[in-house]
């Protein structure tokens, strides 16, 4: 991509599909040359703080232009599961293990779906 050399706070940063970014209280990974960003799909309205969609993923090489990965984990429509639609799901972090070579997300999670 064609970046400009910098950009100002308070502008909406866009992925490469030209949708603002959606990956709140977020955490970074750095892995075979990509970065990875890992954030809290917040949709607008009254569901404050509730999750109705589920962990949001982006990657990059320069850390200005991210590319939407879609989403990593996406909350469940069971309302047995203990991440169904409306729980609580909060600072999403991913790590990789390099003896089993998969990866492991942990969140802060307060089940109780809407």
């Amino acid at each position: 991509m064609n970046s400009p050399a910098q950009f100002s706070p308070g502008e909406l940063w866009l992925d490469d599909q030209g949708v603002p970014i959606n990956a709140h209280g977020a955490g970074f990974l750095h892995h075979a040359g990509r970065t990875y960003w890992f954030g809290e799909h917040k949709i607008e309205g009254s569901a404050g703080n509730r999750a109705h969609v589920g962990v949001h993923a982006y990657s990059s090489q320069d850390l200005y232009d991210w590319r939407d990965e879609g989403v990593a984990l996406a909350v469940s429509d069971d309302p047995a599961s203990e991440i169904a639609r409306g729980c609580i799901l909060e600072r999403p972090k991913v790590i990789h293990n390099v003896r089993t070579g998969k990866f492991v997300m942990w969140f802060h999670l307060e089940p109780g779906g809407t």
